[in-house]
């Protein structure tokens, strides 16, 4: 009967499991089964522990591991060594703690059959040592540390160039100027103070030309400045950071390149109902003349009637180009 019931869980799971499912099963039961992702949240290290040593295959596609309680550098280095060995190609870690920085460990810069990378919360970036990733394509280092200040470029330089730049999420100093040539890129700047975008603005003279892809958190004066630094940009995800530090005296004169030519689709997330965001929607459905469809999102706290009249609003604003949706979600 154990076996009928395990053998159904299996069907239905697919190529995918969620060991939490099978957690009480683990300890009088052996899979025989192979499955190539591995997804891990929170679960017992003997939990993990054990369905490692059960794995009989020699692949790992996708190792997922989400902890909300601090391990041993010891153990986490264990089980990545186990997915790199097996050829890992995603490898997503987050300890949800960011006052314990693990040191990661070595074979995690010279996974050659690594395509995304996701630390969260997880582990210094080393500043010496091996860096050859060379199928890398998506890069994500949230709430991570740096040894020094040239970690970052140290880990980048091991990585490719050109089309198979990787796709970070970092914070705004002067190693953004390694990321010049992507073409996907999140960047959270919410933390940001208002001395930090001061000295970042006045001094950018970075420019994105082959950025088509672009995911922001920021300040309003962030978005203003990659829609002229971006002129190739077609997809861009925006959250206004709050507080609002800076927003438009009066709009730029000058229309970026991106807008009259190749921004297509605008997201907007949890949108407020405030004059600032009323001030960059309107300018942005007025001057984006290839736009096909904006979204936007609003946060729950808003009452009724705020909300009402929030969509009547937009929905009266002129729009550049005639085949632009508004869609509020």
């Amino acid at each position: 009967m154990l076996s009928r019931l395990i053998d159904s869980a299996i069907c239905r799971t697919q190529s995918s499991v969620t060991f939490s499912l099978f957690s009480q099963l683990m300890t009088q039961w052996q899979p025989p089964f192979y499955v190539p992702n591995l997804y891990f949240d929170s679960e017992d290290e003997k939990i993990i522990n054990r369905v490692m040593l059960l794995r009989k295959v020699q692949t790992v596609h996708t190792f997922h591991l989400d902890c909300e309680i601090y391990r041993s550098a010891y153990q986490l280095e264990t089980w990545i060594a186990f997915a790199v060995i097996r050829g890992v190609q995603k490898l997503d870690l987050c300890l949800q703690d960011e006052d314990v920085f693990p040191s990661l460990p070595k074979c995690l810069f010279t996974c050659k059959t690594l395509v995304d990378l996701r630390l969260n919360s997880c582990g210094v970036i080393p500043l010496i040592g091996a860096v050859c990733l060379p199928r890398l394509k998506i890069l994500r280092l949230i709430c991570v540390q740096f040894e020094a200040d040239e970690s970052l470029p140290h880990l980048i330089s091991g990585c490719p160039v050109g089309d198979q730049c990787p796709h970070a999420r970092i914070s705004p100093d002067k190693s953004l100027l390694l990321l010049c040539n992507v073409k996907w890129l999140t960047l959270d700047f919410s933390q940001c103070t208002e001395i930090i975008i001061d000295s970042v603005i006045s001094a950018w003279t970075i420019s994105f030309r082959s950025l088509t892809e672009l995911v922001l958190t920021a300040d309003c004066c962030f978005l203003s400045k990659f829609l002229e630094i971006a002129d190739n940009l077609e997809i861009l995800t925006f959250e206004f950071s709050e507080p609002c530090i800076y927003s438009w005296a009066e709009p730029p004169q000058q229309v970026p390149t991106c807008l009259l030519s190749n921004l297509r689709i605008i997201k907007l997330l949890d949108i407020e109902g405030k004059d600032y965001e009323f001030e960059y929607i309107r300018y942005l459905l007025l001057n984006a003349k290839v736009l096909e469809r904006m979204e936007i999102s609003y946060t729950q706290c808003l009452g009724s009637n705020e909300e009402i009249n929030m969509l009547k609003k937009i929905s009266l604003f002129q729009r550049g180009s005639t085949a632009c949706e508004v869609a509020f979600v």
